[in-house]
C-alpha cells in the first residue's frame, strides 16, 4: 500500500507539472503581452481587449457549465469502460455546443445595437471566435484520465506561436483588430489539435446525444456550474460593470493589475485541479485520506500566498510603476488588496471543491455560492459611485461572504465531523 499511496503521489505531481505547463500557456502568455500592449495600444486600446476578453469568459464559462469538474469526475470514476467514456465526451461536447450558441446570438446582437462597443464593434466580433476553441478543448477528458502530457505539448506550441507573433506584428492602435486575431487563432488551432488527438488516443467514434441524455448531463453538472457562474460573477464582474459604465482606460488600468494576481492564482490551482480527481476518488474509499491530503496540501498553498502577499505590501506601487508605467503607481494598492483577495478565495477553493464537491456535497456549496453570488450581484452597484474601488469592495465582500457561508453550512450539516 505503501508504494501504491507513493504511485498515486507521484501521478499528481506529475499531472500538476504539465497541467501547470497549460495554466503558464493560457495565462502566463498573454500576460507576457500586457506591457507591450500597453505600450502601443495605449491603456484604452488594452482596455479594450480586456473588456472583450471579459464578456468571452462569461460565454466560456455557460459553455463549460462546471465540466472540468463534473466531466472529470465521470471520466475518472468511468475509464475502465470505453463506451462509457465515447458517450460522455460526446454529450459533453454537443451540450457545449449548444450552450455556447445559445450565449453567442445575444451577445452578437448586443454587439451590433449597444453604443457601449461603438468603434470597435470589429475586435468584439472577433473575439466572440475564441469560444469556438475552448467549447472543442477536452481538457476534462485528459484530466479524467490523468493525462496531461500530450495536451500540455499541443496547447503550449501553438499558443507560443500566435503570443510571439503579437509582439512581431503589432505596431500600433491600428492593429487592435490583429491582437483579437492571434488571441482567437491560438484557442482555435490548440483546441482542435487536443480534439483531434484525444479522438486517436482513446479510440473514440461518432456517436449522436440523446435529449435525455444532454438533459441528464445538464442537471448533473449543475451543482458545479453555479458556483462556477458564480466565480466568474466575483472574479470579473466588477470589470464587465467599469467597462460599461466608465471609460476603457480605467478598465485597462484595472485588468492590468488584476491579471497579474490572477497569474499567480492560476499557476497555484494546477495542484487543486490535478488533485481533485484523486480527492474523489479517496473520497469514496477512505474520506479521512481525503480530508488530510486536502488539509495538507491546503495549508502549504495558504502559507506561500500569505507571504507573497506580505512581501508585495511593501513594493506594489514601485513594482507596477516598473512593469507597466508610471501612471500605475497611484493603484498600488489595488495591487495588495486582490492580493487578499485571492488567499481567500484558495481557502474557498479547498473548502467548496475539494472538500463538499469531492465528497458529494455539491448541493451545499451551491448553496454557499448562491448567498455569495446574490451579495455580490447587489454590491456591484457601488461601482456606479467608487469605480475601481468598488470593484475591490463587491470582490472581497463576495469571497468574504462565500467562505463564512460555507463554513456555516458545513457546521449545521455536521460534515466538520470527517
Amino acid at each position: 500500500m505503501g508504494r501504491l499511496g507513493a504511485l498515486r503521489q507521484n501521478t499528481i505531481l506529475v499531472n500538476a507539472f504539465y497541467l501547470g505547463i497549460i495554466q503558464v500557456v493560457n495565462y502566463i502568455f498573454p500576460l507576457a503581452t500586457i506591457p507591450f500592449l500597453i505600450k502601443v495600444l495605449g491603456v484604452s486600446g488594452y482596455g479594450t481587449i480586456a473588456f472583450s476578453q471579459v464578456i468571452v469568459s462569461y460565454i466560456c464559462t455557460i459553455a463549460d457549465y462546471g465540466f472540468n469538474m463534473s466531466a472529470t469526475r465521470d471520466i475518472s470514476v468511468n475509464r475502465g469502460s470505453p463506451e462509457k467514456v465515447n458517450r460522455i465526451f460526446h454529450n459533453v461536447i454537443a451540450t457545449k455546443m449548444l450552450l455556447a450558441i445559445g450565449c453567442l446570438i445575444p451577445v452578437v446582437c448586443a454587439i451590433f445595437l449597444l453604443r457601449t462597443f461603438e468603434g470597435f464593434r470589429e475586435v468584439y466580433l472577433i473575439t466572440t471566435i475564441f469560444v469556438l476553441g475552448q467549447v472543442i478543448f477536452p481538457s476534462w477528458l485528459y484530466q479524467g484520465f490523468e493525462n496531461m502530457r500530450s495536451l500540455a505539448v499541443f496547447n503550449s506550441v501553438f499558443k507560443f506561436v500566435f503570443t510571439v507573433a503579437v509582439f512581431a506584428c503589432v505596431r500600433s492602435i491600428a492593429d487592435i483588430s490583429l491582437v483579437a486575431w492571434m488571441y482567437v487563432l491560438g484557442s482555435l488551432v490548440s483546441g482542435l489539435a487536443a480534439f483531434i488527438y484525444a479522438y486517436k488516443k482513446y479510440r473514440l467514434s461518432p456517436v449522436w446525444p440523446t435529449i435525455g441524455e444532454i438533459r441528464e448531463l445538464l442537471k448533473g453538472g449543475f451543482d458545479v456550474f453555479l458556483p462556477s457562474f458564480f466565480s466568474s460573477v466575483l472574479n470579473s464582474g466588477g470589470v464587465l460593470v467599469l467597462g460599461f459604465f466608465f471609460s476603457a482606460t480605467l478598465v485597462g488600468y484595472y485588468t492590468g493589475i488584476d491579471r497579474l494576481v490572477k497569474a499567480g492564482v492560476t499557476l497555484l490551482s494546477t495542484v487543486t485541479q490535478s488533485m481533485f480527481p484523486n480527492i474523489a476518488e479517496r473520497f469514496t474509499t477512505d474520506k479521512a485520506s481525503a480530508v488530510e491530503k486536502i488539509k495538507s496540501i491546503g495549508k502549504k498553498i495558504v502559507m506561500l500566498v500569505s507571504i507573497a502577499t506580505i512581501v508585495v505590501g511593501f513594493f506594489a506601487g514601485q513594482f507596477l510603476s516598473v512593469l507597466y508605467d508610471d501612471s500605475y503607481r497611484k493603484y498600488g494598492y489595488v495591487l495588495i488588496l486582490l492580493m487578499i483577495w485571492s488567499l481567500i478565495a484558495f481557502i474557498n477553493n479547498f473548502v467548496g471543491i475539494q472538500f463538499l464537491v469531492g465528497s458529494g456535497q455539491g448541493r451545499i456549496y451551491r448553496r454557499a455560492f448562491t448567498v455569495s453570488g446574490i451579495t455580490m450581484f447587489f454590491s456591484l452597484v457601488v461601482i456606479k459611485f467608487w469605480d475601481i474601488n468598488g470593484v475591490l469592495f463587491s470582490t472581497l465582500l463576495g469571497e468574504s461572504v462565500l467562505l463564512l457561508s460555507m463554513i456555516y453550512l458545513i457546521k449545521r450539516n455536521n460534515l466538520h465531523a470527517y
